[in-house]
């Protein structure tokens, strides 16, 4: 575990070819909204956006991996951006992870994981390098290479992107 971000980690396992997100707790807040019809609200940051296009447009895939309900928010979302995969719903993360990489076409050992709480904890254990939101629970937090400075929701996947980039072209 790190103190802070650490290109020197992202380096390790250059080049990155994919990263792939979990959703609420790191794209998001982790809140969930819902409207009295019972509709869901999720709210993205869109320095958040902004990352998943810079990874996209310099050849970095970006998967979406969440345990969420398929209620559409998170599919619409991640097409608007581009997202190269978009896997919602339930099951072990670790097999969720190893079917993204294979349909991405990328090497686990050469994409990075970021998530926020234990369901993470299988898919983290496959891939190549891993990351986590300030404010993600203890037991991610003690297993990830790479701890963000910024919680979920409030720019953490563009702080990551940023890393990446910086790890990939320096």
């Amino acid at each position: 575990m790190s103190n802070g971000p650490s290109i020197e980690q992202l380096r390790s396992i250059v080049p990155v070819q994919a990263v792939i997100s979990d959703v609420d707790g790191v794209l998001t807040d982790a809140r969930i909204g819902l409207t009295s019809d019972g509709a869901t609200i999720r709210f993205f940051n869109m320095k958040d956006g902004m990352g998943v296009k810079l990874l996209s447009d310099s050849g970095i895939k970006v998967g979406w991996c969440s345990a969420g309900t398929d209620d559409g928010v998170i599919r619409r979302r991640g097409e608007n951006l581009g997202v190269a995969d978009i896997d919602v719903g339930h099951g072990d993360k670790g097999a969720r992870f190893a079917a993204m990489c294979s349909r991405l076409g990328v090497d686990p050992a050469n994409t990075l994981y970021i998530g926020d709480d234990v369901n993470d904890l299988p898919a983290m254990r496959l891939a190549g390098a891993t990351a986590c939101p300030a404010d993600a629970v203890g037991a991610v937090r003690e297993m990830v290479g790479l701890v963000l400075s910024k919680p979920g929701g409030a720019g953490c996947f563009r702080e990551l992107a940023d890393l990446v980039l910086a790890a990939q072209h320096g």
